[in-house]
């Protein structure tokens, strides 16, 4: 689910995607977006939307309006993230162990980023790549990749959300939040955390989560206090 302009965007697990109306949230047209849609984009001048298919390893680009399909491109083994920052598109590859990146024009290809392991969230930050990152121990792998170098910082839970903020990054782990200064890696603060999230927004000096193990979404606040908002969610998105 996501949003663009008045309008808001959701996938159905049958691979279409509605777009209704954001105030009223009646249904103005829907239009295909892939089998297993696991994430959607909506590009800075909200023309474009992004779908990402975990069953079909792709990324299909549509006209936002219209709903009709622009380009399409293969991305990974059952990708589960996107990001949209700098002028680049970049998707978590998951089971091929790589940052997949994308021109968001044309959906063209750009390159990829080797990662030690399979990547279920990633991030850009002050002209780097971070990616976490599944380790053979069922651990996280807080990887940061700039000019060909990467540096790693090994983390407490399996992988759940990067989240890049000032500066800030924000690694969720099942039980546990992380934040670090991106600059240098260093972990500033560590707090626990309801489930694993899979996804995250800052709203002010608020903290929102999405916790699919529990279909729950959370509110943190300042001083690390958790509020659970509502159950039975399977999307969220916060604009």
């Amino acid at each position: 689910m996501c949003v663009a302009g008045g309008s808001v965007l959701c996938a159905g697990m049958d691979g279409a995607v509605w777009r209704m109306d954001r105030r009223t949230l009646m249904p103005q047209a829907f239009f295909p977006g892939g089998p297993g849609i696991c994430d959607m984009l909506v590009s800075p001048d909200r023309r474009r939307v992004y779908t990402l298919s975990g069953e079909a390893d792709s990324i299909l680009m549509s006209d936002a309006s219209l709903g009709s399909p622009l380009a399409v491109n293969r991305c990974g083994c059952n990708p589960q993230h996107m990001i949209l920052a700098d002028g680049m598109l970049g998707a978590a590859g998951a089971q091929s162990c790589r940052i997949h990146l994308y021109d968001p024009d044309t959906l063209e290809g750009m390159g990829e980023v080797s990662m030690p392991g399979p990547v279920y969230s990633a991030a850009f930050c002050a002209g780097c790549v971070f990616a976490l990152c599944l380790t053979a121990e069922l651990g996280s792998l807080l990887v940061k990749t700039h000019g060909g170098r990467q540096r790693t910082a090994l983390l407490q839970g399996m992988p759940g959300y990067l989240l890049a903020e000032s500066g800030m990054l924000l690694a969720a782990t099942q039980g546990w939040l992380h934040v670090f200064a991106a600059d240098d890696l260093q972990m500033v603060l560590r707090i626990k955390a309801p489930g694993r999230p899979s996804r995250m927004w800052i709203s002010g000096k608020n903290l929102f989560a999405y916790d699919p193990l529990n279909a729950c979404a959370w509110l943190c606040r300042e001083g690390g206090v958790w509020h659970a908002l509502h159950t039975q969610i399977r999307a969220m998105s916060v604009q």
